[in-house]
């Protein structure tokens, strides 16, 4: 069942980066809007650094030698 929810997560991702991507072309931004379709393209949650460091940072606050401070 988790891989079913991170695989609609998977998805929707790729939908938010397409809708940018529409918005960056109807609003004439052509460069940006030529990478995010890439980005749309290529998405894998697994190399996504942002989505990695955040997840560090919350797994580091739970570890519990944090618990005393």
């Amino acid at each position: 069942m988790g891989a079913v929810i991170s695989m609609d997560a998977y998805a929707n991702k790729n939908i938010v980066l397409r809708i940018h991507a529409k918005w960056l072309h109807d609003n004439g931004y052509y460069k940006e809007f030529m990478d995010c379709l890439h980005q749309s393209v290529t998405y894998d949650p697994h190399e996504d650094v942002r989505q990695i460091r955040a997840r560090q940072r919350c797994e580091k606050d739970l570890r519990p030698s944090n618990a005393s401070r």
